[in-house]
């Protein structure tokens, strides 16, 4: 047997077992995938929930000069940045990167990194790093963003920072994933418009609105959080399984394709062979 056919075989090998890990990883990233959906599901009712009593409170209060709710006149920022600790997840990792990239002023702007992949990137480029959370942070979600918010709340109250932000990845469905930036403090929220006309009872704000928003408002920045951290695994899983299946399929295309070229090669040593053994036949009669 030809270096060629050894050479084609042993490419073959490689590529179906290389294939046999894609799809592994593939299967395990659609069980995480599963996890984390039903879990972004249950925590999308939460936050929709806090969102309307947040609108509720804002709509009922007017000329209060809530220290969440005031606009400073600081340069720096703040932005948290959701990476995975692992790779292989297609472009999840790149997209926020590149987001980064056009949005922080790395001279003047403060980063908080949640993930190994964004730290290595902003270490390596001098970004200024705030706080860094290199653990796993998938079922972790509740006590990170905890950690996060009074590290973001603290920087904002002490003036240090104008503005937070959270750069994630905004889940649209399994196949389509969005990095976004989203501001956080100073809080502004969309009031929805209401156009039918309906008898609501006076809201009754105590002790005083100053306070609830200070209680209110810190909760609201730590749930959003969260929920922001919980759709960021369910894309980083989403990418990852799409990214998988993408190899395999490509792993089985090349397989195939090797094997239509080693079984010719091999054809054509046996025609080979076939051919020199009559032309010493023909010769010795």
């Amino acid at each position: 047997m030809s270096l060629g056919i050894i050479a084609t075989k042993r490419r073959i090998k490689s590529v179906n077992s290389t294939k046999k890990i894609t799809k592994a990883m593939q299967l395990v990233s659609t069980s995480k995938l599963k996890r984390c959906r039903d879990i972004f599901d249950k925590n999308s009712v939460y936050t929709s929930e806090t969102l309307k009593l947040v609108q509720e409170v804002l709509k009922n209060v007017k000329d209060v000069d809530n220290q969440y709710l005031i606009k400073k006149d600081i340069k720096s920022k703040l932005y948290i940045v959701v990476t995975s600790n692992l790779g292989l997840c297609g472009g999840y990792n790149a997209n926020v990167l590149s987001l980064v990239k056009d949005k922080v002023d790395v001279e003047n702007d403060y980063i908080i990194t949640l993930g190994t992949k964004g730290n290595s990137f902003f270490n390596k480029r001098n970004y200024k790093i705030s706080y860094s959370e290199e653990e796993e942070t998938t079922g972790n979600e509740q006590e990170i963003s905890k950690k996060v918010a009074l590290k973001a709340l603290e920087m904002f109250t002490n003036n240090e920072v104008g503005e937070v932000h959270i750069i994630y990845t905004k889940f649209v469905n399994s196949l389509t994933f969005t990095a976004v930036d989203l501001l956080l403090l100073p809080v502004e929220i969309e009031m929805e418009e209401n156009n039918e006309k309906t008898l609501q009872a006076e809201l009754v704000i105590e002790p005083n609105a100053n306070e609830v928003l200070n209680e209110l408002l810190p909760f609201y920045f730590n749930s959003v959080i969260y929920g922001c951290l919980v759709e960021s695994h369910v894309s980083e899983q989403a990418s990852r399984r799409t990214a998988m299946e993408n190899a395999t399929d490509n792993a089985e295309e090349i397989s195939a394709s090797l094997l239509i070229q080693y079984n010719k090669a091999r054809q054509a040593a046996i025609t080979q062979e076939i051919t020199e053994v009559v032309a010493g036949a023909n010769a010795s009669s």
